[in-house]
């Protein structure tokens, strides 16, 4: 009776220890395709040195700004906060405060590349100081509007 169990035992173990190589093999195997696939695409892909990479995301950042505060959802806020007479107005100068912030702000952010590392820096530098202002802009109109409306709109705003 010990007999069996024990070379069932082994046999169990060794097909088991087989399913495990075989999926390392297969895992290997996938994750060698995909470093592959990533090095094909790397390779069609336009050369372009990293540091202008990291300069155009940053270009990239400022612009998406700039995008998203000309892209207010005026009338679905309009709609579904449901503004008083005075609530839009404060709304609408929210509005144009932020339109203004994202004209300054693409005009403001530097979109080239400096070749040296305090060139970088000072790229940066001038890119922050241009979101720091845009923001400031946008607060005071921001902080009106909102003190403006009650609970329930408060609530329905965040919701948008």
């Amino acid at each position: 009776m010990a007999g069996p169990p024990a070379a069932n035992t082994a046999a169990t173990t060794g097909r088991s220890d087989a399913r495990e190589e075989r999926r390392a093999r297969r895992e290997y195997s996938s994750r060698r395709d995909r470093w592959r696939a990533y090095a094909t695409e790397r390779e069609a892909a336009p050369e372009r040195p990293a540091r202008q990479a990291a300069a155009l995301g940053w270009s990239g950042a400022c612009e998406q700004f700039a995008a998203v505060l000309r892209n207010w959802p005026v009338r679905e806020i309009e709609r579904d906060v449901r503004l008083s007479d005075a609530q839009r107005v404060a709304f609408y100068e929210l509005v144009t405060s932020s339109l203004k912030a994202a004209d300054t702000l693409a005009s403001a952010c530097p979109a080239d590349a400096a070749l040296t590392p305090v060139g970088r820096m000072e790229t940066m530098r001038k890119r922050l100081a241009a979101v720091r202002a845009a923001t400031a802009a946008i607060r005071p109109a921001l902080i009106h509007f909102y003190e403006a409306l009650d609970q329930g709109q408060k609530v329905r705003f965040a919701g948008i």
